[in-house]
């Protein structure tokens, strides 16, 4: 079934709330056949309204990287639309105007919290009704997992989610014909907790970075979350609404702060630590592989954006050489590098490395220790001699740390010296 022309429901204003848009594009070619391609940001933008109309319908919270794209899609559609008088025309192409290109961002999952686990398969029944009126039953396929919170030994505490979480992953096919063309595959998943504490709200004290710390409870209704597991939870209202503006716009710009926590255990257990560090590199390797380069602070290591030069590194002066495969290090491509002081105590670039290198030796590391604890390495003994946390090591074999035990700085940065916060802290 081929997915036809239609109008988009694409928020703009309560004035001035629809616009038309093309998720279909025909491609002649030279031989004379038709190619059919379809703008799959569009097609899920088009649903996207319908689906959070449901989740607030039953009192879910959306969270995380979701809320966070909305917020970049929204501000960029909004310049789109004023530059060329609210037309429509050409929103979806993301060469037409790249300075505003962000507009198309939609994210492919979608967090959700929900507070009555028995509204789960109601909400996305709905859902999966949704789907079928938009691209037909057949070209639908649904995949549902659940993990249980179980803590019923230390293993199990360290490893379970906050509640159970429930995965959907819808996967599915629009424009495909027999003899003509086999259509477009996506996939649309859904992690959803549910939690049986009603005073907790996402991201439930386990922020990993400032942007994704805001929830939505409404379409309009965006927030900062007061669970963040950060200082910024313990701020008073005029602080709190400051330092929400500041990174908003940080957000639009692409730029944020590190500021995932370890759990305290992870001081004192290696299971706990290895659990830390591996979510720690895992998330950070997510941010890093934006297709939107992010600029994120507050880390013991620099992701450097193409954009950027890379100064001299230890593998010799002026090379862009990986030191860890010692392959060239292309202009287009992003890099890791960590953060030397200069005589002045300025900061400079260190070593450059492949970002997808660096990360590979960091989970080479996490896996020899995940094999060390698994053949019972580890007792009070061989603890005492290193630090649980920081058993990560660059190339050079120095410690990397991961657990933002504070970010005290950070808020400093967005609030200044004058505000009550800083004069506590340096009191």
């Amino acid at each position: 079934m081929i997915y036809p022309l239609r109008k988009t429901k694409q928020y703009i204003s309560s004035n001035h709330r629809y616009k038309q848009g093309k998720a279909l594009i025909l491609l002649k070619g030279m031989s004379g056949t038709v190619k059919v391609s379809y703008n799959i940001n569009n097609i899920k933008h088009n649903v996207s309204w319908g689906i959070k109309n449901i989740i607030f319908k039953w009192n879910g919270i959306i969270f995380g990287g979701f809320v966070r794209d909305s917020i970049i899609s929204q501000h960029y559609s909004q310049l789109f639309w004023e530059k060329y008088n609210y037309s429509n025309k050409h929103f979806w192409n993301e060469q037409f105007d790249p300075n505003t290109a962000p507009r198309t961002l939609i994210p492919n999952d979608i967090d959700v919290c929900i507070y009555n686990e028995q509204h789960i398969s109601d909400m996305m029944n709905e859902i999966t009704l949704l789907f079928n009126k938009e691209f037909g039953a057949a070209n639908i396929k649904q995949a549902h997992r659940v993990v249980f919170k179980n803590i019923q030994d230390i293993k199990g505490y360290i490893d379970a989610p906050i509640g159970n979480l429930h995965t959907f992953i819808y996967t599915i096919t629009v424009g495909m014909v027999p003899y003509f063309s086999d259509g477009t595959t996506f996939n649309i998943m859904f992690d959803i907790i549910a939690m049986d504490k009603k005073h907790i709200k996402p991201p439930f004290n386990k922020l990993d970075f400032l942007c994704n710390g805001f929830i939505m409870t409404d379409h309009n209704d965006i927030a900062l979350s007061n669970f963040t597991g950060t200082e910024i939870d313990k701020l008073k209202l005029v602080e709190k609404k400051e330092i929400e503006s500041k990174i908003i716009k940080d957000i639009i710009l692409f730029k944020t702060d590190y500021c995932l926590r370890f759990k305290d255990i992870a001081k004192k257990n290696i299971y706990a630590s290895i659990r830390d560090n591996d979510q720690a590199c895992r998330r950070i390797e997510k941010m890093c592989n934006k297709k939107y380069p992010w600029t994120i602070e507050n880390m013991p290591i620099i992701i450097v954006n193409p954009k950027k030069q890379i100064g001299d590194g230890a593998c010799g002066t002026g090379a862009k050489i990986c030191c860890i495969c010692y392959d060239g290090i292309k202009n287009k491509e992003r890099s890791v590098a960590f953060p030397l002081f200069d005589s002045n105590n300025n900061m400079i670039q260190g070593t450059p490395m492949h970002t997808y290198c660096f990360f590979k030796y960091m989970f080479s590391q996490i896996q020899d220790k995940k094999k060390d604890y698994e053949n019972n390495s580890y007792n009070n003994d061989n603890l005492e001699l290193e630090d649980c946390q920081t058993f990560l090591r660059c190339p050079m074999r120095n410690n990397i740390n991961f657990n933002a035990d504070n970010i005290v700085s950070v808020i400093d940065k967005y609030l200044g010296k004058d505000s009550p916060f800083y004069q506590k802290h340096t009191a």
